[in-house]
C-alpha cells in the first residue's frame, strides 16, 4: 500500500546460528525440498548460468527461520515448482555461513527469507522476500523467467530510452520496493531534469508521492489525517493510474478514522467515515488496474461486507459485481473465496455461497473457520 501510516511492521533477523568452528557450510541433500540445488559455489554457479545461458536463483536462509523451512516443505517440495526450477542454476545459501556470508552482504540481504534471480553476470534480475506458497512462487518464477516487470527488464527500458520519464518512475519505484533508496533518489532526479513542466505521468506520480508524505508527516505530529487535501487532489487529478492510488489511499483515511471514532465511541461519526471510505473504494475501483483485481477487489467487497448493516441494497449489488470480477482469478485462494461467498450471501444467494465455503473446506480442511462460514450461512 502506498501510505503506511496505519501499521508499522519489522522483522527480526535471527541471532548468529552458532554452528562449531568446521561444522559443514551446506545443507546435506534433501533438507530444502525436492529442487536439484547447485553443490558448487556461488562464483561456480555464475560460471554454469553463463556456459548454459541460464539464470541463478539463490535461496539465503539460516538455521532458525522458521518461514525458510516451510519453503523447504511446502514450496521447494511441490512437484510443479520442482519441474519449473530445472532451467535455472539453484543455488541454497546459510547467510550467516562462511560461504554465503559474503553473498549475502553483496547483494544487500536483511531478511529470511531472501530469494534473488540473477543473470550470470551477476545483476540483479529479481528479488523476493519472505515465504510464498507453491502457486504463487511458481507464478514469479514464470514472470521473472520472462522478464516481465522484473528489475533487470527495467534497467534495459531505461537503457533504451534514457529520455523517458516513464519507464524512469517504474525503475525508481521498483528499486525504493527494495530497499535502494540511493538509487531511487538517482531516478527521481533525472526524472526532474527530463520534465520540468510536470506533464508526465511519472510527475503526477511523484506529486501524489509528496502529498503523501506531507500527509503522513501531519499525522505523526497530530495524530489527525488532511483528507481534503487528497480530496482536492483527487478533483484535479487526470491520470487514472495515479487516480486509483489517490482513491485508494482515501478510502484507507476514511477507514482508518472510522475505525479511531468507534474506538472513541463515536457511532454516528464512525459511520459517516466509514461512508466516505466505501464512496472512495467505489471510485478507485472503477479504474483499478488489471494485475491489482485480485487483492482491490477482495479488499473492497469485504469491506462492504463488514459494512453490511449499513448497506443500501445497490452497496450490496456492488460488492457482488466486484467479488464476481475478481473471484475467476483467485480460485486457489481461500480469503477471496470467502469474501466471494460472503457476497453472494448478502444478495441472498445462499446456494452459491455455500458452494464458495465448500471449495474453502477443500483447499483448506484444517482451518475452522470455513466450517463456521457455512454453519452462519446455514442458519
Amino acid at each position: 500500500m502506498i501510505l503506511t501510516w496505519f501499521a508499522a511492521a519489522s522483522v527480526l533477523v535471527p541471532p548468529p546460528n552458532g554452528r562449531p568452528q568446521g561444522a559443514p557450510e551446506r545443507a546435506r541433500t534433501g533438507e530444502h525440498g525436492k529442487i536439484a540445488w547447485f553443490s558448487g559455489s556461488f562464483d561456480e554457479a555464475l560460471a554454469e548460468a553463463k556456459a548454459n545461458q541460464k539464470l541463478v536463483f539463490v535461496d539465503f536462509w539460516t538455521e532458525s527461520c522458521g518461514w525458510c523451512k516451510r519453503l523447504d516443505r511446502e514450496t521447494y517440495s511441490d512437484d510443479a515448482v520442482v519441474s519449473g526450477m530445472k532451467d535455472l542454476v539453484c543455488l541454497n545459501l546459510d547467510a550467516q555461513s562462511r560461504a554465503g556470508k559474503p553473498v549475502a552482504l553483496r547483494y544487500q540481504v536483511r531478511l529470511y527469507p531472501t530469494l534473488i534471480f540473477l543473470a550470470s553476470d551477476g545483476s540483479l534480475e529479481e528479488r523476493i522476500e519472505g515465504y510464498l506458497p507453491p502457486a504463487s512462487f511458481k507464478k514469479e518464477v514464470e514472470r521473472i523467467r520472462a522478464g516481465k516487470g522484473t528489475l533487470g527488464e527495467l534497467r534495459r527500458q531505461v537503457e533504451g530510452d534514457r529520455t523517458d520519464p516513464d519507464k524512469r518512475y517504474r525503475l525508481g519505484r521498483r528499486l525504493a520496493d527494495l530497499g535502494d533508496a540511493a538509487g531511487r533518489d538517482a531516478q527521481v532526479a533525472e526524472i526532474r531534469r527530463l520534465d520540468p513542466a510536470g506533464s508526465s505521468l511519472a510527475m503526477h506520480h511523484l506529486a501524489f508521492e509528496e502529498l503523501v508524505a506531507k500527509i503522513s508527516a501531519g499525522w505523526q505530529k497530530s495524530q489527525s489525517l488532511d483528507t481534503a487535501s487528497m480530496e482536492a487532489f483527487v478533483g484535479k487529478e487526470t491520470y487514472p493510474e495515479v487516480l486509483f492510488e489517490a482513491r485508494r489511499s482515501l478510502g484507507q483515511m476514511y477507514k482508518y478514522l472510522g475505525d479511531q471514532d468507534e474506538r472513541a465511541g463515536d457511532t454516528a461519526a464512525a459511520r459517516r467515515h466509514r461512508a466516505d471510505a466505501r464512496n472512495a473504494m467505489k471510485a478507485a475501483w472503477s479504474s483499478v488496474p488489471e494485475d491489482q483485481v485480485v487483492e482491490y477487489g477482495n479488499t473492497v467487497a469485504w469491506y462492504f461486507y463488514e459494512s453490511r448493516e449499513d448497506l443500501a441494497p445497490a452497496d450490496k449489488t456492488f460488492a457482488l459485481e466486484v467479488a464476481e470480477r475478481f473471484a475467476p482469478g483467485a480460485q486457489d485462494d481461500v480469503n477471496a473465496l470467502d469474501t466471494y461467498a460472503c457476497a453472494l450471501f448478502l444478495n441472498g444467494k445462499k446456494e452459491q455461497a455455500l458452494q464458495q465455503i465448500a471449495r474453502c473446506i477443500e483447499l483448506d480442511p484444517k482451518n475452522g473457520d470455513w466450517k463456521d462460514r457455512r454453519a452462519q450461512f446455514l442458519k
